[in-house]
């Protein structure tokens, strides 16, 4: 049992890391595609990778010490797992209660059932293309054990079953048969979201865009560091925390201020096709760099601040983000609103930014078809 729930933590960590790392490019394609990020995309962030990391842990983890590899024989008898289940005892509750060839077989059918959901949820695709895919999987992960990781080990640490396919197809078969069971009583309503409104969730969503890039580009740097330090410098990174602190925090702040001097927005802003506009061309400059300063600034100052207050600092100013992106009439943000500039948004499947100027907010705009095209009928001529 322990090897079990070792394997349910590292698919879920796991997947919450990968989550993490993809979030803002997912984020940046979404807003593209659709115009939006929905409750069930960022659900699917989370879910895919810890779903394709717990078969990968559960069929192949944990790895075996060579010195104390025993080799196992593959069979490639189908439906020999059956004559298992029979002789380990089918007899009373007790007997199936106890019977291992029938729990594995049920866990083999259970384990890739939320393929078959994931691929109609997510994907669109039917049970055709689930048995496919799950058949393809299988046989990715069985020929993976028999060959003991093509050829890592000298032979199969795990017992390769034919019967593994057949169990693991079926459950992908399920999972889409059961998922559109489900979706058919729900369709997908059909909303075009308006491109010229901007909403405090898109905001919302930028902001944890800019505090992850500066996390992960923080970090990829200080590891980046240390090991220059170690193999190329060698000398002791422990001993330049000052170095390693500044290159941290450093780093990512001249990264953020690069685009936002530039292009006049944040990472964050970018992803979720959002920009800004000063109110006259020569409050251009000091908007963005008092943007800047409130902005990614207020962050990195706030991780490089070696105190236990840091976190509680952090804190409040993710809270007073959060209340002016949703207090703002036009959802413009803290540091934007701090530095006068206004909000500018792109249209999701074009090029053309969308100027929400004061006379423009609250307007209602034309609806439009998937095309992005205007379809109201002409008005009357007179």
């Amino acid at each position: 049992m322990g090897s079990f729930a070792a394997s349910a933590v590292v698919a879920i960590v796991g997947g919450i890391v990968i989550a993490l790392l993809v979030f803002v490019p997912e984020v940046a394609i979404r807003y593209r595609r659709s115009g939006r990020m929905t409750a069930s995309d960022l659900a699917a962030l989370v879910v895919v990778p810890v779903y394709g990391l717990a078969v990968w842990t559960y069929t192949l983890l944990p790895l075996p010490d060579p010195d104390d590899l025993v080799c196992q024989d593959p069979s490639f008898r189908p439906f020999g797992s059956f004559q298992a289940i029979r002789a380990a005892g089918v007899d009373s509750l007790a007997d199936l209660a106890t019977n291992w060839p029938l729990a594995s077989a049920v866990l083999n059918v259970l384990l890739f059932v939320p393929l078959g959901v994931i691929l109609r949820w997510r994907y669109r695709r039917g049970a055709v293309v689930a048995g496919l895919v799950g058949l393809g999987v299988s046989l990715l992960v069985e020929t993976t054990q028999l060959t003991g990781i093509w050829g890592v080990y000298p032979c199969a640490y795990r017992y390769f079953d034919v019967d593994d396919l057949i169990t693991n197809t079926t459950g992908a078969l399920i999972g889409s048969l059961l998922s559109w069971f489900v979706l058919r009583h729900r369709p997908e309503p059909h909303v075009v979201p308006d491109e010229r409104m901007m909403t405090g969730g898109q905001r919302i969503v930028a902001v944890v865009c800019d505090v992850l890039t500066i996390l992960l580009v923080g970090t990829a740097t200080v590891v980046a560091w240390r090991a220059i330090a170690l193999r190329v410098l060698e000398v002791d990174a422990d001993q330049h925390l000052g170095v390693q602190r500044a290159l941290q925090w450093g780093v990512p702040f001249l990264v953020e201020a690069v685009v936002v001097l530039v292009l006049g927005r944040t990472i964050g802003e970018w992803a979720v096709r959002l920009g800004t506009v000063a109110p006259r061309p020569l409050w251009t400059v000091p908007g963005r760099v008092i943007k800047l300063a409130t902005g990614p600034g207020v962050i990195v100052a706030i991780g490089w601040w070696d105190s236990p207050w840091a976190l509680g600092a952090l804190i409040a100013v993710a809270v007073a983000s959060v209340v002016a992106a949703l207090a703002w009439p036009d959802h413009r943000g803290l540091s934007n609103g701090i530095a006068g500039l206004r909000p500018v948004v792109s249209a999701w499947r074009h090029r053309r930014p969308v100027d929400l100027g004061p006379v423009e907010l609250g307007a209602v705009h034309p609806r439009a078809d998937d095309r992005g095209v205007d379809d109201r009928p002409p008005p009357p001529v007179r």
